[in-house]
This record gives C-alpha cells, structure tokens and sequence, in this order.
C-alpha cells in the first residue's frame, strides 16, 4: 500500500508545473468559448407579487381590512441581474417574488399604512449577478374591521287591491335590528338601512303582505353607497309584515232621546256623519249592522243641544276606522215651544168632491184649534178642507172633512163636521114621482073624455 501511495504522488508531482499551466490554459479556454456562445448580459425579470398570510389580518385580536389587497394582488415585480440566457430561463422559471404579512403583524393597530419588505427566493446560476429590483417594498392600506348595528327601514309602502287597504303605520319588521361589519371608513357612510318592499312581493298570508328583502346601506341625502358585499356584511335578510284589511262603510242611526220638557217638542235630529270608512277581516265586514248610538238625555232642555259620540266605541270587536283622526259624529236636537192657534174654515173654503152642483153647505164655518211646532205653526197661513159627497141620498148629511196638516201639526179642539144638503130642487114628497119617464095617470073620467066640456051644437 505504501508503495503505491509514492508511486501516486510521484506520478502527480511530475511535470508538475506543466500540468498547472495546462489547466489554466483549459479554463481560459472554456471561459472564452462560453462567453462568446452565451455572454452574460444585462436583463429586466418582471414577475408576480405573492402576498402570503393576507387571512391573518382577519384573525388578529383586532381585525383590519386591506385596502389595497386588490392592488397587491394584481402588482410585479422587475428585478433587474446581469445574466447569461440559460440562467435567465431557469430564473424566469423559478425566481419567485413574495410579501409576507405576517412578518409585520406587530405594526398592525398601530397605522392604517404599513410597510412591507418584498423578497426574492429561487435566485439561482453561475452567472447571475443581482442589480436592484422595483419594488422592493410594498405599503398595506389598513382599515380596521367594526360592526355597527342598525334598525331597518322600509322606502315605499305599495297599496293592497282594490277594497283593501294596507296599515303601513302597523307593519312589523323582523329583525328589529341588523349588524353590518365591514371597513370602518365605509360603514361610517352608511347613515340607515332601507328595504325596498315596493317592488315584489313574496307572499300573502290572510290578511298580511310578507316581504323578504336584502336591506340597501344608504347616506344621508339618501342616496345608495357603494359596497363590496364581499367585504361588508349583513347579519341577515328582513321580514316585514304588513296587515292587510278589506274595506266597508258603516251606518249611524240617528239617537232617541228622553227627558223633552211638557209644552216642548223636538223638531229635527242631525248628525255631522252618518256613515264611515271602515277596515277589518272580511267576516267582521260582511257581519257588520247599522251603529246605534245611545239614547240622548235632553234633560229638560228647552233649546237645541249637541252631544259628540266617538264611533270608536260602538264599532264591533276586529272592526277599526281608516281615517283615526276622525271618529267623531255630532248629533244636534232641534228643540221648539209647543203652540196652538185657531183657523176658521168657511164654507168658501172646503173643496166639495163626489157631487154634482145639486147640495148646499149648510154650516157658515168651522173653528178649529191646531197644536204643533213653534216653526211648523208658523208656516201655516190657512187649512185646506175637501169633503167627500160621493154616494149620498138625498137629504141632509153630516159629513167629517178632510183637514190637510203639515207634519208636527195636530188637531187639539174643535170638531171639523159639515153640515150639507142633497137635492136642493127636491119635489113635492105627497106627490109621487113619475117612474121610467113616465107621464102621471089622469083622473077618473079623462081618460073616457068624460070630464071634457060639451061642444055646443051650432044650429
């Protein structure tokens, strides 16, 4: 062994300084071919940005949103190397550009603009000489993450078909309140949340309209502000519920009334309102009956008096007025004195019907006392009587007229009877009167010619 071992560094060490200059002579060689097939020349890389860890942002004790997370994403990088063209095509291969949030998770919190280092692995090849590379930092655009919490609201209220009638004022909204995270600089925007109920409905149950709607972020002036749906979101959908009743009318019947004082009587009953709009299921509606109101106490009244009813009290149970502001109906009693007058009826006056021109009134007048109204009484300037003849015999007749009296008048005293006469050209009752035309029979002798004179005998 120990002979071959000297055998070997002799062989080695011979010529030795031959061999030395024969190698350098070699790599000179080689460098030369090399840089004239494939020279190393200046060359621009521009590849993808990696952003690693971006979801760490979202889990930190207190969340950011980035910004600029769309910037990034979409960001190269150029890295200027002095390289020959094999390098360069294995480079462009592997050389990978990154950003790693999570090295600078401790400045997060403290400013919404964060600097972060780009770097460069892969970075491989003889030749490659490394120049400066753009960029070589990036900023995160930070935003912190909080939830606000708004009470939803609806835009237009659409009406029900015709002969309903939707009670906006009584719609519920489910949930009362909605949560909406996301970018504080955008929620801070944000001023109320509306549903838009007025295009669609989904459904309807009884008597309610059902709304299921996503609710739209609008600003102050009212106007829709832009979101990312991605980014900022709902606690969930809204349910509105809103009620929905057939409409009626209903009637009021004017009230009765006690207590009128003696020598007073009650003209007119008014009201401000006989019927109302009414809303309520369809059986309540289609059960409903004309309202009576209470009765009115005039209690000794002796002039007109009002009395107000709040139909709200009579109304049956399931049954409401559409119009709330208005349910009142005010019932005025017109109350008037009592008076008697007297009227005298000349036969002039009484209109004689049934009868030819062949009688005679026999009574001169009639006084009569009428009772009624204060403002009946006085609209009364004089009677009209008629009294009817027809069918009777001859001879004289008490006949009842026919007074005719405006409503609230009566006949209190005095006895409205007529004295009359059939047949005033009656003949002879000793003589019997002819029959059928007839001439009366002659005496005994006349119809023998023997109570006729004698003609005398002329000599």
């Amino acid at each position: 062994m120990d002979k071959f071992l000297k055998q070997f560094r002799a062989n080695f060490l011979a010529n030795l300084p031959f061999k030395l200059a024969a190698l350098v002579i070699a790599f000179l060689v080689w460098f030369i071919v090399m840089n004239v097939q494939d020279p190393v020349t200046a060359n621009t890389i521009t590849i993808p940005l990696q952003m690693r860890n971006l979801e760490m942002l979202t889990t930190i004790p207190d969340p950011v949103f980035l910004e600029n997370a769309s910037a990034l994403n979409n960001m190269t990088v150029s890295i200027h190397v002095n390289a020959n063209s094999r390098d360069v095509a294995v480079l462009n291969e592997n050389l990978v550009a990154y950003a790693d949030v999570q090295t600078v998770l401790h400045l997060v919190g403290h400013s919404d603009r964060v600097p972060l280092a780009v770097n460069l692995e892969g970075l491989t090849g003889d030749s490659v000489r490394l120049g400066p590379q753009t960029p070589s930092t990036v900023t995160l655009e930070l935003d912190r993450i909080e939830t606000r919490y708004f009470e939803p609201e609806w835009d237009e209220m659409p009406h029900a078909d015709y002969g309903f009638i939707t009670l906006w004022d009584e719609a519920t909204i489910e949930p009362y309140e909605i949560s909406v995270t996301g970018p504080s600089r955008v929620l801070s925007q944000i001023d109320r949340l509306i549903v838009e109920v007025a295009a669609e409905m989904y459904e309807r149950r009884e008597h309610l309209f059902m709304f299921n709607r996503l609710p739209v972020p609008v600003n102050a002036e009212g106007y829709p502000v832009p979101i990312n749906r991605q980014h900022v979101s709902f606690g969930n959908r809204v349910n509105i519920y809103v009620p929905v009743y057939q409409l009626g009318m209903v009637r009021v019947l004017p009230p009765d009334f006690e207590g009128l004082p003696y020598g007073f009587g009650v003209s007119s009953i008014n009201l401000s309102r006989d019927s109302f709009s009414v809303a309520g299921l369809p059986e309540h509606i289609a059960a409903l009956q004309p309202i009576s109101l209470e009765t009115l106490q005039l209690n000794a009244a002796t002039d007109s008096i009002t009395q107000n009813f709040n139909i709200n009290n009579y109304l049956p149970q399931g049954v409401f007025l559409t119009d709330r502001l208005d349910s009142t109906t005010t019932a005025t009693v017109n109350i008037e004195p009592i008076v008697e007058r007297d009227f005298v009826i000349t036969r002039e006056m009484v209109n004689v019907t049934g009868v030819g021109s062949n009688f005679q009134i026999l009574t001169d007048e009639i006084v009569v006392t009428i009772s009624g109204l204060e403002g009946v009484m006085a609209g009364i300037t004089s009677l009209g009587a008629s009294a009817n003849l027809s069918g009777l015999e001859y001879g004289q007749h008490e006949i009842n007229l026919s007074i005719s009296l405006p409503s609230g008048a009566q006949i209190v005293s005095g006895t409205p009877v007529l004295s009359v006469q059939i047949g005033v050209d009656e003949p002879d009752p000793q003589e019997d009167p002819p029959e059928n035309g007839e001439d009366p029979p002659l005496e005994n002798g006349e119809e023998n010619g023997e109570n006729e004179p004698e003609e005398e005998e002329i000599p």
